[in-house]
């Protein structure tokens, strides 16, 4: 078992077959809401700047803005991001968020934070919504490819046909049932 969630799961659900556990990525409580990952991809941006901090938000803010406005808005959003996959789809909503939450997570995460922040300098300070939302999705179709964004972790239609053997899947699934 690689995922410490996983390995709870399974050891609580099945005690009687699963006496123990090895955690490769050991994150064993989860946290509905775990907004303190979303502070630390704040904070580590504002190390490269405080505008480049305050631009994510700004962005960020502009997408939620845009999100709000109904199911119209958010095909028109889904689209834009080349994540047509999930127009109209069970969990497409999820799917979507899931993939933006990564456009900006996987870049910190993995070194690349000062990608985000050179992206977001080219913007004007006085962006308005629509141009962030816009310049966000180019980023995030440049940076990762259209395949990333419609690819087996942003499109849960694809993950139900995803073969036993793919530890993805289990990683997958386990994060949509939390939800």
């Amino acid at each position: 078992m690689k995922q410490g969630a996983s390995t709870c799961w399974l050891r609580t659900k099945y005690p009687d077959v699963i006496s123990a556990g090895v955690a490769e990525s050991a994150s064993i409580h989860a946290i509905v809401d775990f907004y303190a990952y979303d502070q630390h991809l704040a904070k580590a941006l504002a190390e490269s700047s405080a505008s480049c901090e305050e631009r994510m938000a700004a962005t960020v803010d502009a997408i939620d803005a845009e999100w709000e406005n109904g199911r119209s808005a958010r095909s028109a959003l889904k689209f834009l991001f080349g994540q047509n996959t999930s127009v109209g789809t069970p969990m497409g909503d999820a799917d979507f968020l899931y993939m933006l939450g990564d456009s900006v997570a996987s870049q910190v995460q993995y070194g690349n934070k000062d990608r985000i922040c050179s992206a977001l300098a080219q913007l004007p300070e006085d962006a308005d919504g629509p141009t962030r939302v816009q310049h966000w999705a180019n980023f995030t179709l440049a940076t990762y490819g259209k395949e990333w964004v419609t690819g087996m972790w942003y499109n849960s239609e694809t993950m139900r046909f995803t073969s036993p053997g793919s530890d993805s899947r289990a990683w997958y699934l386990l994060w949509i049932g939390l939800k």
